[in-house]
């Protein structure tokens, strides 16, 4: 028999954590993004820029798969949509900002 097929669902606490942990390193992705454009340093912009974009896509996948602890949608939804947010923010704004700062003089 396979246990790691038997655990329980995961604690409140877990869950909670779990979820927190995804919204918190991409707020973190945020001011570092910043911080390389402050700087003017695209190649470290770019690095940090597809690492944050791939993180946010898998964030949301993997919030989504989690799904709503105990059937109660209020988190998971809110957080499925800051996620969104953040991509988009990421795909939109801050490309603008990163084509500018790659421009040259």
């Amino acid at each position: 028999m396979i246990i790691s097929a038997c655990k329980d669902s995961p604690s409140p606490k877990e869950y909670y954590d779990q979820i927190l942990e995804k919204q918190n390193t991409l707020a973190d992705v945020i001011f570092d993004i910043n911080r390389y454009l402050e700087h003017a340093d695209t190649v470290g912009l770019m690095q940090v820029y597809n690492n944050s974009l791939e993180y946010a896509k898998n964030s949301y996948a993997e919030i989504e798969k989690l799904g709503a602890y105990d059937q109660d949608t209020v988190l998971l939804n809110a957080t499925l949509s800051l996620l969104m947010v953040y991509r988009e923010v990421l795909e939109n704004e801050i490309w603008e900002m990163i084509t500018i700062v790659k421009k040259p003089g």
